[in-house]
């Protein structure tokens, strides 16, 4: 089956369709009627038989129109009329918006934009209009004139999609990020958090985006593992002449402002670490645990962007853009936090955490036109996510754990210093080449590169800690011993390398009939590792913590038990580099290890039937091979488990999208698909991450089973029915 699909794929890939033509949009507005939209104005091409009439917007439109300058003449009765010549570019939308009145009309009244079909809003509209998917967007136009200034605020205002209040998390139709796909430029995108799927949509800034698309109904071309939708950013080009803007912002996060707010020791404040290349064993001797004052919570924000273009001979156009930002944040966290399983076994009433966030993003896009018909693109974009959080759980001395070592469960705290740092580089290459009038191929192809890094968590815990706020220095708070990784410093590194690519064609057969096919794929390996040494306490009873403050005075170096005898305390390292040196006071060997490897290919076909003026279907079918796997050596995994995980499976995914034009300012539309729901990473790879309250793990009999017999999907059957009524626009 893998090589009939890579035959198909070959051959599918031969022919798509484009055309080597440009499109006319606009709306006529009443200027004796404070330019309310006029409907049924007359809009016709001089010198030809093509005319349409504005519908109930004013929207008008004329496609496939070949390049080169056209005089459009705008009418309406007892209106004048008036004539526009408008330059027409291949693969453009020249949008002319005309105000018509009793009275002639000056030039302020005719405006004429080039653009994209993504980016002018005009055409967007008219384009889900004519979709044949559920599918809708929001243009760079529309972000401007609603001060939208990044991705996430802006798939917000498309109806049907919430976004969580505080955080980053969209919701397309009630589910969340598990069922949800994110694109750029049609490429898949990693995420900026290796626990999530998707990529956060702030992170894309209102001067990098050309529109933003969701595709909440399934077709053959999206990848089969679909249910909430799909989230597509087309990445800004520029055409222009050549500009250069900065901004600067600050502001105060009024909860934050104020406090003696505390940060990690060790990342800058830009939200880089620098010292990956070091042991960390080094880094464990060399360091203490306890964090370091902040200078003021205050937020701060640049960006600079600018672009130029320049054309060689008549046809040939290479464009450049650029945009870089940095942004921070500071906040305070307060409010309880539970592990509650079948029971409650640890309660915080009180915790307070300091967070500082950074953002960084860069991206570079240089567009290369050789002729009209022929297009290369190049995008990259690199992102730096860093978050720095100090926690204290139980900081009134009324956190409670269920396992306490004393008798009495109260004075459980617990301090967690912890900084994670996520860096992505995403590059992008893709093509259109139109070889006739009705022939063109599409093409692109990604590499995607994630570093996922927690380096030096420090995580300390007492008991007693009511004592540190009784004001008596006799009673004092102890070290939580239970098991030597109670107080423990941890790292954890993943890094992940994906390739993925594209390539759609498709045939106009007639006005009637139009066909397309087309192949993607993607390869991706995920690689981790994670080590932690824990601080046995030799003689907890009596190394009481007299300033919970300073732990880094019974955790230096100088009070490490070399010579045996000596010291407070012994390091801890579950996997040493030999028995012979043993695990105490030594560098050790990483402790949990994964390998994870995913290959998705798949081709599709689909045909586009136009039944009178009113019926439009789209059938549509996907073959997919699906092949992932895992191998792993972890500390808590079952005598019997063989440590490796690997299934292939191939399914076939019909689809129907179906639009019903009721009139020219509504649409009904019926969608029905078959998809499927694959594991992550995080799901079958066994390693089970602790936090304070929470213990997350993943389950490889996910993945077919112990035996590899079982499961390894679900399937998922998506109904859609929508309708849609297009209203007047203000």
């Amino acid at each position: 089956m893998r090589n009939l699909i890579l035959l198909l794929s070959v051959f599918f890939s031969i022919a798509t369709i484009a055309q080597d033509t440009g499109s006319i949009v606009g709306k006529i507005t009443d200027k004796e009627y404070n330019n309310e939209p006029l409907a049924f104005a007359n809009v016709l091409l001089k010198g030809t038989s093509k005319g349409v009439s504005s519908d109930f917007d004013g929207l008008y439109s004329f496609e496939d129109l070949g390049p080169g300058t056209w005089t459009v003449v705008f009418s309406f009765v007892g209106y004048v009329q008036q004539e526009i010549e408008v330059e027409v570019a291949v693969g453009k939308v020249t949008e002319v918006n005309v105000a018509l009145g009793a009275g002639s009309v000056s030039l302020d009244e005719v405006v004429v934009a080039v653009s994209s079909s993504k980016d002018s809003e005009i055409a967007l509209l008219l384009e889900q209009k004519k979709a044949l998917a559920i599918q809708e967007a929001i243009s760079a136009e529309a972000l401007k004139l609603k001060g939208i200034d990044n991705a996430a605020a802006a798939v917000a205002q498309i109806s049907g999609i919430s976004k969580q209040q505080g955080s980053s998390n969209v919701y397309v139709r009630g589910l969340g990020d598990r069922y949800q796909n994110t694109t750029m430029n049609g490429l898949s995108l990693p995420s900026n958090d290796v626990n999530k799927k998707n990529m956060d949509l702030d992170i894309f800034g209102s001067s990098i985006i050309e529109n933003v698309a969701v595709s909440k109904a399934f077709s053959s071309t999206f990848y089969g593992d679909f249910a909430a939708g799909n989230v597509n950013i087309d990445s800004k080009d520029y055409t222009g002449d050549g500009y250069l803007e900065v901004s600067l912002g600050s502001g105060i996060n009024s909860n934050a402002a104020g406090k003696d707010f505390v940060r990690n020791e060790g990342p800058s404040d830009f939200g880089f670490y620098n010292r990956y290349n070091n042991n960390p064993f080094a880094i464990v001797l060399a360091h203490g645990v306890d964090p370091q004052e902040a200078w003021n919570p205050i937020n701060i924000s640049g960006a600079i962007e600018g672009g130029y273009s320049f054309s060689f001979g008549k046809e040939s156009r290479l464009s450049f853009f650029g945009a870089t930002s940095f942004k921070n944040g500071f906040e305070l966290l307060e409010g309880p936090a539970r592990d509650f399983t079948n029971v409650l076994k640890t309660d915080f009433p009180n915790v307070r955490e300091y967070a500082y966030n950074t953002t960084t993003t860069a991206l570079a896009n240089i567009g290369y036109r050789i002729n009209p018909k022929h297009k290369i693109k190049y995008s990259s974009l690199f992102i730096n996510n860093s978050a720095d959080a100090v926690g204290y759980y139980g900081i009134n001395g009324q956190g409670t754990n269920r396992d306490a070592i004393l008798n009495t469960d109260e004075g459980f705290y617990v301090m967690n210093a912890q900084f994670n740092q996520d860096m992505i580089f995403v590059n992008q290459l893709t093509g259109i080449h139109t070889f006739e009038d009705k022939i063109t191929l599409g093409w692109g192809i990604g590499y995607n590169n994630v570093f996922s890094d927690e380096p030096d968590r420090k995580r300390i815990t007492l008991e007693n800690y009511q004592f540190a706020l009784d004001g008596d220095n006799t009673t004092n708070p102890v070290f939580y011993t239970n098991i030597p990784f109670d107080n423990q410093r941890f790292f954890q590194s993943i890094n992940d390398d994906e390739l993925n690519s594209y390539i759609n064609s498709g045939f106009k057969l007639s006005e009637k009939v139009k066909l397309n096919f087309g192949y993607n794929g993607r390869t991706k390996e995920r690689r981790f590792q994670s080590i932690r040494y824990g601080y046995e306490i030799l003689d907890r009873d009596n190394t009481s913590v007299t300033d919970v403050n300073n732990f880094n005075s019974i955790f230096d170096v100088s009070n490490i038990n070399i010579p045996k005898g000596s010291g407070l305390y012994d390091l801890i390292v579950l996997n040493p580099i030999s028995n012979e040196i043993g695990n105490k006071n030594r560098p050790g060997l990483p402790e949990n290890t994964y390998t994870g490897n995913l290959d998705i290919h798949g081709v599709y076909a689909s045909a586009e039937f136009s039944l009178g003026e009113k019926w439009t279907l789209v059938p549509g079918f996907r073959i997919e091979s699906f092949s992932q796997s895992v191998a792993y050596d972890v500390i808590n995994i079952r005598p019997d488990d063989p440590g490796f995980r690997s299934v292939y499976e191939n399914i076939y995914l019909p689809s129907l999208n179906v639009r019903y034009a009721l009139n020219d300012d509504s649409n009904l539309r019926m969608a029905f698909s078959k998809t499927a729901s694959f594991p992550e990473f995080k799901e079958v790879a066994p390693f089970v991450y602790e936090s304070v309250t929470q213990r997350i793990g993943g389950n490889p009999d996910l993945l077919g089973g112990l035996n590899g017999t079982g499961a390894t999907y679900s399937d998922i059957y998506n109904y859609d029915l929508k309708y849609e009524w297009f209203l007047e626009q203000g």
